[in-house]
């Protein structure tokens, strides 16, 4: 046999043309995938998101809104797209996220226009109020014709940290001027101010809500440690117009307002402001107006009370101290609330959280045409802490109970077979309006307040969408985790190729 045919007869031959050969496939498989892989992600632009906030998606709620809008809604960068990413990851992130609306919803349109080199669309959407720049974002709606324009500063939230407390950006300047150390923390909202202007540059008949104004409400920042304008920027988010009302000023409460909030006020209103809100919560027999108040704790407001009492409502004297250590945090002012079983604004049980409050008692349950309903409660344990308590009070010994702390009560009236109604809502204190508590997603405050305003007014409750945090994240494991992953691959895996190894070598000796 020449040496030719032994050569191809040969076991080398046949084992090492069979490896050559596997090896080839695997090769030409793993290309095919990897083009088959590249031509899908082309054609269907599929993204996959492995952060851990995920930061370059939107929430079901925003696709299930998207999906159901009924008109074309365009969102216009100022600037061309290499040029506005080119910015930075968050810039990205806000591109991206403008994206995915579009996928989401078939009437969300996406375009970049460089606003230096299109006269048009700077002389359209440039404002006193809000210039542009090359960082903004103009949303309009086709329909309603209306638009809003987004600065970086809407789209990206920034906190500024020195020594561990957050100071204000002003604050933050002089810090840094001056060499001392200052930590930012940038959080993306794009989603949520993208939500909130397509809301409102698509809604035909915008929801107004009067804000309350000339007896020291508590209108501050949320820096100062107060709610309001944590409350009234959530509000605005999803698409209710918050205007502030002067009581001192206006001789009467104008029609078009058919909600008024009261928050938090340090002067007790006199008696010719009451008589203007009650005629209009009259609205010349009709009824069909809300006002919410938010009562001051341990505020001296006997003409509020006065009025409150003709609805069945009275503000407690005191504060709704929690014993049983399940439901209270550091100390028994602050504890978890839940919502009572006849809410009508969201369902029964959900956990609530919230710090300093004041009991609210139902007068009555129905009287008069006027039905009170609670909307939040303490758990079972709560007992009543007066104002002028001091150092030695004790819980011991007082009557424990879950205490209603926000209640509705309902003046209804019918002409014809038209039924109109007024509500009063009192929430017993403003710290349950606090942005750490609304931006909490253990808890449920925000949707409390947006599920309560859609009711109200008859729109679709929108889930409260909070800012995503661009901090990184490192992958943590437990030790067993650890030990675990150690094991497969220091030992299994070398272990299987090893018995592999011996067990093809034993074969080719002995064949």
């Amino acid at each position: 046999m020449s040496k030719i045919k032994k050569f191809f007869k040969s076991k080398a031959l046949h084992y090492g043309g069979f490896s050559v050969l596997t090896t080839v496939i695997f090769i030409a498989l793993a290309v095919l995938l990897n083009v088959v892989a590249g031509l899908i992600t082309d054609r269907f632009n599929v993204k996959l998101d492995l952060t851990k906030s995920k930061l370059f998606s939107v929430e079901d709620s925003t696709r299930e809104f998207l999906q159901n809008l009924d008109s074309d809604v365009y969102i216009s960068f100022a600037s061309d797209r290499t040029g506005y990413e080119s910015y930075g990851l968050e810039f990205q992130q806000t591109s991206e996220i403008a994206q995915q609306f579009a996928k989401a919803g078939s009437h969300v349109k996406v375009e970049y226009v460089d606003y230096l080199k299109d006269p048009n669309f700077s002389n359209k959407y440039s404002t006193d109020q809000t210039p542009l720049s090359q960082a903004s974002i103009v949303i309009r709606g086709e329909k309603t014709g209306r638009f809003k324009a987004l600065a970086v500063t809407d789209y990206l939230n920034v906190k500024y940290f020195a020594n561990g407390q957050e100071i204000s950006s002003e604050e933050a300047q002089y810090y840094q001027m001056i060499g001392y150390a200052v930590e930012q923390d940038v959080s993306a909202a794009a989603e949520q101010q993208f939500m909130s202007a397509i809301m409102s540059v698509t809604d035909e008949s915008p929801v107004k809500i009067a804000l309350s104004s000339g007896f020291g409400e508590g209108v501050y920042d949320s820096l100062n440690g107060l709610a309001s304008d944590d409350f009234t920027k959530l509000l605005a988010t999803n698409a209710y117009i918050i205007e502030p009302l002067d009581l001192n000023v206006t001789e009467t409460i104008p029609n078009e307002y058919d909600y008024m909030m009261i928050f938090d006020p340090s002067i007790d209103y006199d008696f010719a402001t009451l008589n203007k809100i009650d005629s209009w919560l009259d609205n010349g027999g009709l009824n069909g107006k809300t006002l919410i108040y938010i009562s001051g704790v341990g505020t001296d407001t006997p003409n509020l009370d006065g009025f409150l009492e003709d609805w069945g409502l009275a503000v407690e004297k005191g504060v709704a101290y929690q014993t049983d250590a399940n439901y209270a945090y550091q100390s028994g002012y602050q504890q978890l609330l839940q919502v009572a079983p006849d809410s009508p604004y969201i369902t029964s049980g959900t956990l609530i959280s919230l710090g300093y409050v004041a009991p609210v008692t139902r007068l009555f349950t129905e009287q008069g045409g006027f039905i009170t309903t609670p909307i939040l409660e303490t758990f079972d344990g709560a007992v009543l802490q007066p104002f002028d308590a001091d150092e030695t009070w004790t819980p011991d010994g007082k009557e424990k109970a879950a205490r209603v702390v926000a209640v509705q009560s309902e003046r209804s009236v019918y002409i014809g077979s038209e039924r109109g109604s007024s509500r009063v809502i009192v929430f017993g204190g403003p710290y349950l309006f606090l942005g750490s508590v609304l931006t909490e997603k253990r808890f449920s405050n925000a949707e409390l307040y947006l599920g309560m305003f859609a009711e109200l007014s008859g729109r679709d409750a929108q889930a409260a969408i909070t800012p995503k945090s661009f901090a990184i994240s490192t992958f943590q494991i437990t030790a067993a985790q650890s030990n675990g992953i150690a094991l497969v691959f220091v030992v299994i895996i070398p272990l299987i190729f090893i018995v592999w190894g011996i067990v093809t070598y034993v074969r080719r000796r002995y064949r």
